[in-house]
């Protein structure tokens, strides 16, 4: 956790130690401008970053909190949460001073993302089943009506023929969707390639 001290009269922020480290740099000059640290601001976050400062000089809000990514000393992007408040101001009201801290929440971050990607991927697996048995009684109903019209005459069997193999691969398409909703791994099957293909025209 790195404090930070931003002197608005002079316009320059006192930076502690830990404030270099955390960026993995060696101790710094103890003071920089604010150029300095906001030009370490991500440019998609930066609008953000500002945003917050304004209101909290605004007097609109008491503390300024704001999640951004800072520039590593190797070039890296590294998410951080920085608060701060006003320490100081002048006998007309004017902010003097702003205090506060910066702390290190990449990790955080990173389980965030990966826990909303989960989500996501289990919304999606169920999506897809109930898709995918929607769509298997649908084939259930086109392969019953398909037998019942096995009497039809014979010029138009390769028709039903067609709509049969149709069918078919329709049907093992909904189980590789169950498989993937189920998390099933398949069982490896040799097949003849030039077979495969043909049937895939």
């Amino acid at each position: 956790l790195a404090t930070w001290e931003w002197d608005l009269v002079r316009d320059r922020v006192r930076v502690s130690d830990s404030w270099y480290a955390q960026l993995g740099e060696d101790a710094g000059e103890p003071y920089i401008t604010t150029g300095t640290m906001s030009g370490r601001v991500h440019p998609d976050d930066f609008e953000a970053t500002q945003r917050e400062i304004e209101a909290l000089l605004a007097n609109e809000v008491r503390l300024y909190e704001v999640e951004h990514r800072l520039r590593m000393a190797d070039g890296e992007w590294r998410w951080f949460l920085a608060r701060g408040f006003i320490t100081e101001v002048a006998p007309d009201g004017r902010p003097l001073r702003i205090g506060g801290t910066v702390q290190d929440i990449h990790r955080f971050k990173l389980q965030e993302a990966h826990l909303l990607q989960f989500q996501k991927m289990e919304v999606l697996g169920q999506l897809t089943g109930g898709i995918a048995h929607d769509f298997n009684n649908l084939l259930q109903v086109l392969q019953a009506d398909l037998e019942l019209s096995r009497d039809a005459p014979e010029e138009q069997q390769a028709h039903f023929d067609s709509m049969s193999d149709a069918i078919h691969r329709a049907s093992n398409l909904t189980r590789s969707l169950l498989r993937y909703v189920r998390k099933e791994r398949p069982a490896p099957e040799l097949i003849e390639i030039d077979e495969f293909v043909r049937a895939a025209k």
